[in-house]
């Protein structure tokens, strides 16, 4: 059971990886060009989602998953490769990994 303390803390970090990517976005509007999810995974394990970029309204993601093994495979494939990466490092056509628990993904379903 999560503590108050721990509740507030989550709900900083969101609020916090929110500035980031639309501050990112703001920086290089031509990211809303095309898709991509922003994955983060809370201390908890659950899988919080947000698409942005102008084909978000035909994305199949849920806003959440529970755990990383639920997410679709071609979402696991990508963050699997970004999590072998340093922060900061992009790579073309599989996303962007911000942190260790940070996640661009790029493109839809494949």
């Amino acid at each position: 059971m999560s503590t108050n303390n721990e509740i507030g803390r989550r709900k900083y970090r969101r609020k916090y990886e929110r500035r980031k990517i639309w501050r990112a976005v703001e920086n290089n509007p031509a990211l809303l060009d095309d898709l991509f999810h922003a994955l983060m995974i809370e201390d908890d394990g659950v899988v919080n989602i947000r698409c942005v970029g102008m084909d978000c309204v035909d994305s199949t993601l849920k806003d959440a998953y529970d755990n990383v093994n639920e997410l679709p495979e071609w979402v696991q494939l990508k963050v699997a490769v970004l999590m072998a990466c340093q922060d900061g490092h992009t790579i073309d056509t599989i996303g962007r990994r911000v942190d260790d628990s940070t996640f661009w993904i790029y493109g839809g379903e494949e």
